[in-house]
């Protein structure tokens, strides 16, 4: 029986249409039937799609029920504590960032970092009978990991369904552990996050079963390097632009040699520079190269300034989609990786 590929994908949520349109952006357009079907397939390509709660996607690839999945970094992480070995595969795609912070109230006057923090349960230890420190959270295994680092032993985790910025307030928790992304959903409940209080900056990723770096099948291999080899070079083309224009000159060798030495003393790094000899000469006769660029994104202007003072007679520029390289570099670190851990085995 052929195996396909898998890969799990948000159902709803804040990551559910923007992983569909991150994907979209790489090449990859899914098809699904309508909101209600958790299966669905890649146009032209021989995947399968399951649509899962965001929670759920880590625990699904880790056990193998799906190859290949995008969500949130703060549940990967959060799932790899406990349960290991998810291979993170790309850690920042660029959308759905949120923080994971430690908030307490602001009337809290006299707490603004995590060291007042771990003073004030020091301090209720010793003088309240014990009052532990009560901590609203769903990300148990992350906010342990933090107050141990910091100290912080005598808490309690507090089990809350729904919002937890209210919790304080209802006397249900001291303080919280929760994501934000801009902040004000916790100024508005009377909420502050400490210095030193983030747990983890987080946003969408793509983890990867080990699995399919070792796996023989002749149809799933190729397809994960394809996957993670466009949606490396759709990243990595974020930052660049291509710049196209002609030029009158009669030595196409040295107007190249010139160009490039005053992008280089602007300290402008050319990603990709072709120039060739158009086949239309100017209206006055001379010879015309054309010259297309690949420069970073930042340096767009200076590089449009450069060209003019070589008389540069248009100059166009564009997004580009993907800048592959000769191979995909972040198959091959995660491949290299996972055969030297089991080599030493």
């Amino acid at each position: 029986m052929k195996e396909h590929l898998r890969i799990a994908l948000p159902s709803k949520g804040s990551l559910g249409q923007t992983s569909l349109d991150f994907l979209y952006g790489c090449g990859f357009i899914v098809k699904r039937g309508s909101d209600r079907q958790y299966t669905g397939t890649i146009q032209g390509y021989d995947i399968e799609v399951l649509f899962q709660r965001a929670e759920d996607i880590p625990p699904k690839v880790w056990d193998g029920t799906t190859h290949l999945g995008i969500t949130g970094l703060d549940l990967v992480e959060e799932h790899k504590i406990r349960n290991g070995s998810t291979q993170i595969l790309f850690p920042h795609l660029g959308y759905g960032k949120a923080n994971l912070v430690v908030a307490v109230p602001e009337s809290w006057i006299h707490v603004s970092s995590v060291y007042d923090l771990a003073d004030l349960v020091a301090k209720w230890q010793l003088t309240s009978q014990g009052k532990h420190l009560r901590i609203a959270t769903k990300f148990k295994a992350l906010t342990e990991r933090f107050l141990h680092e910091n100290n912080i032993y005598n808490y309690q985790l507090v089990e809350v369904s729904g919002v937890l910025e209210v919790t304080p307030k209802l006397n249900q928790a001291d303080i919280i552990v929760d994501l934000t992304s801009s902040g004000v959903t916790l100024k508005e409940n009377h909420l502050k996050v400490v210095d030193g209080g983030t747990l983890l900056k987080s946003e969408a990723c793509l983890i990867g079963n080990r699995s399919i770096f070792s796996n023989p099948c002749k149809t799933i291999q190729p397809l994960v390097e394809q996957v993670i080899d466009k949606i490396e070079s759709h990243i990595r083309a974020r930052d660049y632009v291509r710049v196209m224009t002609n030029i009158e000159c009669t030595d196409s060798q040295q107007i190249e040699r010139e160009i490039k030495n005053t992008l280089a003393k602007e300290s402008i790094q050319i990603e990709t520079f072709t120039l060739s000899q158009s086949l239309f000469p100017s209206r006055a006769g001379d010879s015309v190269v054309n010259i297309n660029l690949i420069v970073p994104t930042h340096d767009l202007y200076r590089v449009v300034q450069c060209l003019r003072q070589y008389n540069a007679l248009e100059i166009a520029s564009t997004k580009i989609d993907y800048l592959f390289l000769n191979q995909s570099r972040y198959y091959q670190q995660v491949y290299d990786r996972i055969q030297k851990e089991e080599d030493s085995l």
